[in-house]
């Protein structure tokens, strides 16, 4: 019985992930572009803040041992 129940649980579920999949506005080309670049600007840029910090870190290590 409890399988059944899991069954039509789970039929139940992926119509409902379906029904708001059709609800999602997606963005269009330009849209992407510009967010794509926004995160890949910010990816370069942590990196390269980790970098330096990474870099005056091992020269204060080099400095005391």
């Amino acid at each position: 019985m409890e399988e059944k129940n899991f069954f039509e649980k789970s039929v139940q579920f992926l119509r409902e992930v379906v029904n708001e999949g059709k609800k999602v506005t997606w963005p269009d080309w330009k849209q992407m572009l510009i967010a794509t670049g926004a995160v890949l600007v910010f990816i370069f840029l942590s990196a390269g803040y980790l970098a330096l910090v990474d870099y005056i870190i091992s020269l204060i290590l080099k400095i005391f041992m």
